[in-house]
């Protein structure tokens, strides 16, 4: 396979990845009451994963990190037009493990900061 092929389907895993947190994300907030942590952790990881799809397709390497402002340098660096964008998608960061354990949260997240995300 030739290298170029690589990176285009290395980039749709990363880019298939996130679209299915997106999408998880979405669904969480459906039932009622909603699953607000699920859906938060589950935005974080789509931002993520599209950023490190987006870094591949580049030719980018990155550090196995959930800093969200860390990746978005890096992909400002090829796509400065997106910075705005990107300073609204680190405020997600925190969410990478903050509901993940019972005593880590430190902010009571409501419907309407979630769907704001979504």
């Amino acid at each position: 396979m030739p290298p170029e092929q690589k990176i285009v389907d290395m980039t749709h895993k990363w880019m298939g990845n996130a679209s299915e947190d997106f999408h998880l994300a979405k669904l969480a907030m459906t039932p009622n009451p909603p699953f607000i942590k699920s859906a938060v952790f589950h935005c974080q990881q789509a931002v993520e994963k599209a950023l490190k799809g987006f870094l591949v397709y580049h030719g980018k390497k990155f550090r196995k990190v959930h800093d969200i402002n860390e990746l978005a340098r890096q992909v400002l660096e090829v796509a400065p037009a997106l910075n705005e964008l990107l300073k609204q998608a680190d405020t997600l960061t925190a969410y990478a493990i903050a509901y993940r354990y019972p005593d880590a949260a430190k902010e009571d997240l409501t419907t309407d900061k979630v769907k704001h995300a979504l």
